[in-house]
């Protein structure tokens, strides 16, 4: 039998070192253009930045820049509760497998800043009060489109998702929707 050499694994964290190496022009555009100039613009907060990149990143599964992105998210005052909360959120509206992709990069990255479970949201929790008129007319309008199709589809998305995840208070309703919508444009 013979011996096969495996591969070196794919660092976790690119160092800027590390693309100047393979690509020094995608090194100047990621410092310059990227990080100096788009991160830097006033019409979103850093924060908003954040919450934004985590967010697509995890709906693409884009696992080699989540480190990265998770510390500068924390660094910009995402709360660690908020990016757990957000993992939470995109298991459904982006995969179950891309909330566990993003679990495995934040566990090491919560590890090395000493963030215990008292700084994550509970599993269950008292829940932000429901606008019964807009939830109603959600409702109706989604049992008209696809309950004679799909009435789990219905159930589910009505108690699981703008009864329950929706409101869990560990994430603004504002946030939700900048991870919802960040997630849906890939």
């Amino acid at each position: 039998m013979t011996d096969i050499k495996k591969p070196n694994p794919v660092p976790s964290v690119l160092t800027s070192d590390d693309v100047r190496a393979v690509s020094p022009a995608l090194d100047y555009y990621t410092k310059g253009p990227l990080l100096d100039g788009l991160w830097k613009r006033p019409d979103l907060s850093p924060r908003d930045r954040s919450v934004i990149t985590v967010s697509a990143l995890i709906a693409r599964i884009q696992t080699i820049e989540m480190p990265f992105h998770f510390a500068l998210a924390l660094d910009n005052g995402v709360k660690p509760s908020e990016l757990s909360e957000i993992i939470t959120h995109l298991a459904f509206y982006a995969g179950w497998a891309n909330a566990m992709s993003a679990v495995a990069v934040a566990k090491d990255i919560f590890h090395q800043r000493g963030i215990g479970i008292d700084q994550l949201p509970p599993a269950k929790d008292n829940l932000l009060p429901l606008n019964e008129e807009a939830e109603t007319q959600r409702a109706t309008q989604v049992n008209n489109n696809f309950g004679h199709v799909s009435p789990g589809l219905v159930h589910n998305t009505t108690d699981l998702l703008f009864r329950d995840l929706w409101l869990r208070p560990a994430l603004a309703p504002r946030d939700r929707s900048l991870v919802t919508v960040s997630s849906l444009t890939r």
